[in-house]
């Protein structure tokens, strides 16, 4: 698959460069390649998403020249970049395993951008719906682990999650935060905001009390909810559960956080 995908690129363009000389000066750094071919299969995959097909040449076409543009450099640079690692496969072998990380990771944060599916939960001690384990930048570069759970019964929803927050995250305002969403369009919702950067693990509990006297849509909220201005997360998270407690479970729950965390 990745030879078949280069070698599309090679035949817009090799009919251009085939003949000429290699320079080093006309050629590409490897990071400037790299996000050259990066930009192009992101390219062909919006064009063929949007089912581009009877134009989808000059679609491409265009678009590359515009990506040449964008990151400054010639098609004759870029022609004799390829030319050059047609003739060092084994260097285009091991380039070309971080294009493809690249574009994995592009398909992890566009995912993570996009609202999350409401689940229906059936009978269970722990609603979490998701994936139990996450590690971030490799999870999204700024993924927030957004969750919808679909339920009606009032109570008291707790969240409870282990995080491990390294030094170097770049996260604005972090935070975890659970929402209770109502028929009528209203919400109460809390949110823990004291995640420290220490690059060990501590465990985070919120939660939110229902209203009973109105109809109980959902609850929602995000694991590492952000303000504006974050750039890359660096962060670890597991053992998440949401679960529904009763007043008196939840009496207990509170008396036991209390013996465990005394300063609180």
């Amino acid at each position: 698959m990745k030879k078949y995908i280069f070698y599309i690129i090679i035949s817009i363009f090799f009919s251009n460069c085939k003949e000429k000389e290699i320079k080093n000066s006309d050629i590409l750094s490897k990071e400037e390649f790299i996000t050259i071919l990066t930009d192009m299969h992101f390219t062909d995959g919006v064009l063929f998403a949007s089912k581009l097909n009877k134009r989808m040449d000059k679609e491409k076409v265009s678009m590359y020249n515009y990506i040449f543009k964008k990151n400054d450099i010639s098609r004759a640079e870029f022609d004799a970049t390829v030319l050059y690692y047609t003739q060092n496969t084994d260097k285009y072998q091991e380039l070309y395993k971080e294009v493809l990380t690249r574009l994995e990771k592009q398909k992890l944060e566009i995912n993570a951008l996009k609202e999350p599916e409401i689940i229906e939960v059936r009978d269970s001690l722990n609603l979490w719906p998701l994936k139990n384990s996450w590690n971030l930048p490799q999870d999204g570069k700024t993924n927030p682990i957004s969750y919808k759970i679909r339920v009606n019964i009032s109570g008291i929803y707790v969240i409870d999650v282990d995080i491990l927050r390294y030094t170097d995250d770049k996260s604005s305002n972090l935070r975890m935060t659970i929402m209770a969403l109502y028929k009528d369009g209203t919400k109460d919702m809390n949110s823990i905001g004291t995640i420290v950067k220490d690059n060990k693990f501590h465990n985070y509990k919120t939660f939110v009390t229902t209203n009973s006297n109105k109809e109980l849509k959902e609850i929602s909220g995000w694991i590492l909810d952000h303000s504006e201005g974050t750039l890359n997360k660096h962060i670890k998270v597991k053992n998440i559960e949401i679960r529904r407690l009763e007043e008196d479970q939840f009496k207990k729950f509170k008396e036991k956080e209390k013996q465990s965390n005394p300063e609180k």
